[in-house]
């Protein structure tokens, strides 16, 4: 296959949903999506056929998702880490192996966010990363008690994002439709409710025709623990998709205090602050996508998309992030 952004797409693809809440400030949020193609056919001579009405397509199909998982496992294996990544678990003062582990995955989650310039794949993966921040404390449009306002409330804020990240992140050129909503576990300990997050988007006519959700999607419920399932289930690399949201969603948070190292400490090194350097990448990833994000020569170019989303005077109000919350100004995080 070609490694050819012009070339046309389209991404048949699961959604592995994270949430958090900032420790730092408790009524501030996020949702992240890890959008990763389980099929993704590239039209490779989309050139030539132009040329030649007549001429059949010549599509080269690949699952991202198995390619994903197979990477992720050598890392495993490499190490001899088998743990549950989990960013809270990063802690203690002696760099091992796990850790080698945690940051060697989250490197090859960055490279499969890339378009151009891969180091782990041999072609783009076209993996997408959408991240929404917002605060909870304005729950007026809601009906309900407290508890069911907030409940509303998230989910409404979760199918903001899915909306806005397939049309952001995809075009005419390169197309998706949406199969699986995968959730770590129940958020708010109950399970999401399709009625409140996909059926909208099937009823009011409002998605883009190359942005689909597909008529059967699922929202799946899934405690992230792979060891609770079988090596070769679906359930087993899909926990693996939900631990690098995970990760990725942690390191996104933590990126201001960040270190820049030229290497990862050897094995056995004391160091002050694990969640630091273990940040560092994204912190890279976040900076080069922000310098040159509109342009076809970014790395990253549609491919990670951070909101800032509030409501004020009962209308929500969107902002791209600019560089992680600082003091007590909120909502510029990248």
């Amino acid at each position: 296959m070609r490694s050819n952004m012009v070339c046309p797409t389209q991404s048949d693809v699961f959604i592995y949903h994270d949430e958090t809440t900032l420790a730092e400030r408790t009524n501030l949020k996020g949702h992240v999506f890890l959008i990763v193609p389980n099929s993704l056919s590239v039209d490779k001579d989309s050139a030539q056929r132009s040329l030649d009405l007549c001429r059949p397509p010549d599509c080269e199909s690949i699952s991202p998702l198995n390619l994903m998982h197979q990477e992720i496992m050598k890392v495993r294996s490499k190490y001899d880490a088998f743990h549950k990544f989990h960013f809270s678990r990063i802690a203690g003062k002696k760099w091992n192996n796990k850790n080698n582990a945690e940051r060697d995955a989250l490197e090859t989650l960055i490279d499969s966010l890339r378009n151009r310039k891969l180091a782990r794949f041999n072609e783009p993966l076209h993996c997408k990363l959408a991240i929404i921040f917002y605060l909870s404390t304005t729950l007026d449009l809601y009906g309900g008690n407290r508890t069911e306002r907030q409940y509303r409330y998230y989910e409404t804020t979760l199918r903001i994002l899915l909306k806005g990240s397939l049309h952001y992140l995809y075009d005419n050129n390169n197309k998706v439709k949406v199969h699986k909503i995968i959730s770590d576990g129940s958020p708010y300990h109950r399970e999401l409710n399709y009625d409140r997050i996909v059926k909208p988007l099937l009823a009011d006519g409002s998605m883009k025709e190359y942005a689909q959700v597909s008529p059967n999607t699922e929202i799946v419920h899934l405690i992230s623990n792979h060891k609770r399932y079988d090596e070769d289930s679906v359930e087993f690399k899909h926990c693996t998709m939900l631990q690098l949201a995970d990760l990725v969603l942690g390191s996104v948070r933590y990126t201001e205090t960040s270190l820049k190292l030229t290497a990862i400490p050897p094995t056995g090194t004391l160091v002050e602050n694990k969640k630091a350097i273990f940040s560092y990448p994204i912190k890279q990833m976040l900076r080069e996508w922000r310098r040159d994000e509109h342009s076809r020569r970014c790395n990253y170019y549609k491919s990670i998309s951070v909101t800032d989303a509030s409501l004020r005077n009962d209308k929500w109000d969107f902002k791209p992030a600019k560089r992680l919350f600082s003091g007590r100004t909120l909502a510029h995080y990248v």
